[in-house]
């Protein structure tokens, strides 16, 4: 399936407007028509790697998901004895990447800019599953019916336009997700690349299915790996 960037985004379907399929599949996640909240916070533990060959190092993060706006704030203490901090965010249409040692001092200047704000916005329209209030209540997110069990999601105007494709499983549930063009940091350069991640170990969390186990990584040159896996340890919505 080809998703390179179309001249013309996807029509503006969102809040009442949302395709019944995509309605179907939040109310059977558990989001809530009424006192949705405002975000959910999540923690999770698990492995990531920046490259196919480099060794996975061990996380614990927490992470903030916006319901209502296309924001996030995920910060992971790495190993050893979680000197190192990762932060990944999207505020304000402004995505960023930040590396910490001791959780303070930057180790190298942010990644931020164009391509770095379009990488976060995918990857909080991948994350979808674990907000599923978002997808009834965040008017920011537009939406198209592909077949019976996908669905496109999309985010941004102009140059920030992004999407990513969710894929449901036979139990109804989010199962995969796929970005093309996704830009990937390399050296001083970004470059887009295939990105995919898949979902499972469902779980009931304060009356939401979500996912208990996420995995995602990126192809290049035809050969896929994994650059994260996660496992959830706590879920709630505020």
């Amino acid at each position: 399936m080809s998703l390179t960037r179309p001249d013309l985004a996807a029509p503006d379907l969102s809040g009442a407007d949302l395709p019944d399929a995509v309605r179907s599949l939040a109310l059977r996640c558990g989001a809530r028509q009424d006192e949705p909240g405002s975000a959910v916070i999540l923690s999770q533990t698990g492995f990531m790697r920046n490259g196919a060959e480099d060794r996975p190092i061990h996380f614990t993060a927490r992470e903030t998901i916006q319901l209502e706006t296309t924001e996030f704030q995920w910060t992971a203490g790495c190993e050893p004895l979680n000197l190192l901090t990762v932060k990944d965010e999207l505020r304000g249409e402004r995505g960023k990447l930040s590396l910490l040692a001791f959780g303070a001092v930057p180790l190298f200047p942010a990644i931020a800019g164009l391509e770095a704000t379009r990488g976060e916005t995918m990857r909080y329209l991948a994350e979808l599953p674990w907000a599923p209030d978002a997808i009834l209540h965040n008017r920011e997110l537009s939406w198209r019916t592909l077949d019976s069990r996908t669905f496109l999601v999309s985010a941004g105007k102009g140059d920030l336009y992004s999407r990513v494709v969710l894929k449901l499983g036979d139990d109804g549930l989010v199962c995969s997700v796929l970005a093309e063009g996704r830009p990937r940091r390399e050296g001083r350069r970004f470059v887009e690349r295939s990105w995919r991640g898949r979902f499972s170990a469902y779980q009931e969390r304060h009356g939401r299915m979500v996912p208990g186990r996420g995995e995602v990584g990126w192809v290049i040159e035809g050969s896929g790996f994994d650059c994260w896996i996660g496992e959830l340890q706590d879920w709630r919505i505020q």
